[in-house]
C-alpha cells in the first residue's frame, strides 16, 4: 500500500492523542474532585455555621424547648441528610433532662422546664474516634466518605451564656454533627467531565484527520514522487528531475536526488566517453598499423586526436629523417589556408613541444611567453594540448591541438589520451621509417643488381659479336 506510513503516523498519533486525554482527564477529574470537595467543605462549614448560631439564638432568647423541633427542620432542607447535636461525652443532646435540671440547680429555681424525649441517641461509633479528637482539640473536622461529607463542628458557650450555664467552666458545651451528600455535586462533575470527554474526542479526530491530510501532502506524496523519479531513473533515464522549490528538509533532500542524479549521469557520460576514447585508441593502433604512407599515418592521427578530445582543430608534425619537417593542419579549410598569409613553420609554442619531451597544456596562448602570435588570417585560438611524438627516446613530432568544442580547458584526462595515441603514432611512424630504410637498401641492391646485369649483358654481346667474327673467318679459309 502506498500510504502504509501514513496509516501508522495517524494511528501513532491517535494513540498518543488518546494517552495524552486519558492522562489529561484523570488530572481534570483529579482535580474536579478536589475542588468539589472544597466547594462541600466551604458549604457544609457555613452551614453548620449557621446552624450554630441559630442554636445560640434560640437558646439566648431561652426558647430552648424548640431545640428538637428547630434541629428537626434543619435536617429536612434538601441539602442535608443528618444534623444532631452531642453533648461532650457523646450522648445526644436536647432528648432527655439533664442540662435543663443543671440550669435550674445553679439559677436555684426551677425557670426552664421541657418534656424529655425517649430513646437518645450516641455518636455514631464510625464516628466517635473523630468525635473524640475534636472534643479534645476543639477544632472543626471534616470527613468525606460514599458520597456523603461528614462536618464535628464544635459548639462553643458564649459569655452571655454563662447567666445560666455558670455551673461549668467549660465553654465548649457540645459537638454539631451534620451530614450532606456529595451525589449531587460529583454528577455535575460526571457530566461535565462526559462532556470534556466527548469534545476532546472530537478534537482529537479531526486533528488526527487534518494531521494525517498535511502528512499525506507534505510528506507522503514527495515520497512517492521521489520513488517515482528513482524508477524512472532506474529505467534509464537519467534526464528526469524533481526540481522541488520547497525550501523545508523535503526540499533539501529533493535537491540532494537531483544533484545526485546529475553527478549520476556526469560520471555514467565520463564513463561512456572513456569507453569511447579507449575503443578509438585500440581502433587507432589498429589503423594506424595499416598506414605505410606518411602523410595518411600523420591525418589519420590528427582526425583521431581531434574527435578523442572534441577539438576543433588540430596541427602534427612530423621530422624525418633527413630533419624536414612535415605540417599536417586539421580543422580549417582550402580556403582558410589560402587566406594565411605566412603558414607556420614549427616556431614559437610550436618549437616548444618539438624540443620538450613531456605535454604541455595552455589556457591562453597569447599571454604564453613562448607564444610568438598567429600569422595574419589565421584564425583565433585560445587553449592548446601539445604531445610529443617519442620513439626510443628520439622526438619524432608532435600532436597539438586548439579550442575544445565546449569552450573548457583541456584536462589531464585529455593529455593522457592523447599522450597514448602519440604512442601508438610513434610506433606507426618508427615502423615505416623502418620500412623506407629497409626498402631503400633493397632499393639500392636492385639497382647494383641492374647495373651488373648491364655489364653481364654487355660482355655477352661483345663475345657473341668476337664469336662471330672467328666463326666468319673460319669460313673464309
Amino acid at each position: 500500500m502506498p500510504y502504509r506510513l501514513s496509516m501508522k503516523f495517524t494511528l501513532l498519533l491517535g494513540l498518543l492523542l488518546a494517552f495524552l486525554l486519558g492522562v489529561g482527564l484523570y488530572l481534570i477529574d483529579q482535580r474536579g474532585q478536589y475542588l468539589i470537595r472544597q466547594d462541600e467543605i466551604a458549604r457544609v462549614t457555613a452551614t453548620a455555621e449557621t446552624t450554630i448560631s441559630g442554636l445560640k439564638g434560640i437558646m439566648l432568647d431561652g426558647r430552648g424547648d424548640t431545640t428538637q423541633a428547630w434541629l428537626r427542620r434543619v435536617a429536612a432542607q434538601p441539602s442535608i441528610d443528618f444534623a444532631r447535636i452531642y453533648r461532650l461525652n457523646g450522648v445526644e443532646a436536647f432528648n432527655d433532662l439533664e442540662t435543663v435540671q443543671a440550669v435550674n440547680r445553679f439559677l436555684s429555681e426551677p425557670r426552664f422546664s421541657r418534656h424529655s424525649s425517649t430513646g437518645s441517641g450516641r455518636i455514631n461509633p464510625s464516628l466517635k474516634a473523630v468525635f473524640d479528637q475534636v472534643v479534645k482539640q476543639n477544632r472543626q473536622t471534616v470527613v468525606g466518605n460514599h458520597g456523603q461529607m461528614t462536618i464535628l463542628s464544635p459548639v462553643r458557650a458564649e459569655p452571655a451564656c454563662q447567666a445560666c450555664h455558670g455551673y461549668t467552666q467549660n465553654m465548649l458545651r457540645g459537638v454539631l454533627v451534620m451530614e450532606v451528600s456529595t451525589v449531587a455535586a460529583t454528577s455535575r462533575m460526571e457530566r461535565l467531565l462526559s462532556q470534556i470527554t466527548l469534545g476532546f474526542l472530537l478534537i482529537i479526530l479531526l486533528f488526527v484527520a487534518v494531521a494525517a491530510a498535511c502528512l499525506r501532502t507534505l510528506i507522503i506524496k514527495p515520497l512517492m514522487t521521489l520513488n517515482t523519479a528513482a524508477k524512472t531513473i532506474s529505467g534509464g533515464d537519467l534526464g528526469y528531475r524533481i526540481r522541488s522549490e520547497r525550501k523545508d528538509e523535503i526540499g533539501t533532500v529533493a535537491q540532494a536526488f537531483d544533484h545526485l542524479v546529475e553527478h549520476l549521469e556526469d560520471r555514467i557520460e565520463g564513463e561512456s566517453k572513456q569507453k569511447k576514447r579507449q575503443q578509438l585508441l585500440t581502433d587507432a593502433v589498429i589503423s594506424l598499423s595499416r598506414q605505410t604512407v606518411k602523410k595518411d599515418i600523420l591525418h589519420h592521427v590528427g582526425e583521431l586526436a581531434m574527435e578523442m578530445v572534441k577539438a576543433r582543430y588540430a596541427m602534427v608534425i612530423y621530422t624525418d629523417a633527413k630533419g624536414q619537417r612535415h605540417l599536417v593542419p586539421l580543422g580549417i579549410s582550402e580556403q582558410q589556408i589560402a587566406a594565411v598569409a605566412r603558414l607556420p613553420k614549427g616556431e614559437g609554442l610550436l618549437k616548444l613541444f618539438l624540443n620538450n619531451p613531456r605535454a604541455i597544456r595552455v589556457s591562453n596562448i597569447i599571454s604564453h611567453p613562448d607564444s610568438v602570435g598567429f600569422p595574419e588570417g589565421h584564425p583565433s585560438m585560445r587553449s592548446l594540448l601539445g604531445v610529443p611524438i617519442i620513439f626510443g627516446g628520439n622526438i619524432l613530432g608532435a600532436i597539438y591541438l586548439t579550442d575544445r568544442s565546449d569552450h573548457c580547458d583541456f584536462s589531464e584526462e585529455d593529455e593522457h589520451v592523447i599522450t597514448l595515441l602519440a604512442s601508438a603514432c610513434a610506433i606507426a611512424l618508427s615502423n615505416l621509417r623502418n620500412a623506407q630504410s629497409e626498402l631503400a637498401v633493397v632499393n639500392q641492391r636492385l639497382q647494383t643488381r641492374e647495373i651488373e646485369l648491364e655489364l653481364i649483358n654487355e660482355e655477352l654481346t661483345q663475345a657473341n659479336e668476337r664469336s662471330e667474327e672467328h666463326t666468319s673467318e673460319l669460313q673464309s679459309h
